[in-house]
């Protein structure tokens, strides 16, 4: 719970206009198992990423999902893995390559 405090408490004083605040926010408050308050959260996500979207499409679920995953360290796989569950349990859609236990292996052939 201490690591998950001192994030809330930063995203406090980061402020509620920074959407990386609010990523990290909704990831706090998974690991504090208060689910409920992060999928609420999650749902504001969301929407603000999808009304700040500057390419020329409208962005799927999947999009804004692994747009929100590439705004954190998931370069570390312990870490990623960590994030990819939160993120699910938050209800955040993530495309299947991102979806621990799903990923796509880029090097077997496709049937």
């Amino acid at each position: 719970g201490g690591d998950h405090e001192a994030g809330l408490a930063s995203v406090q004083r980061i402020g509620a206009d920074c959407l990386a605040g609010e990523l990290w926010r909704v990831l706090a408050l998974v690991g504090l198992e208060r689910e409920a308050d992060a999928r609420t959260d999650a749902t504001r996500l969301q929407k603000r990423v999808a009304e700040r979207w500057v390419q020329p499409r409208t962005p799927t679920p999947g999009d804004i999902g692994r747009w929100l995953v590439s705004c954190t360290p998931a370069g570390i796989p312990l870490v990623r893995e960590r994030i990819t569950r939160h993120l699910l349990s938050a209800g955040i859609v993530l495309p299947d390559d991102l979806v621990p236990g799903r990923e796509v292996d880029p090097w077997r052939a496709a049937p």
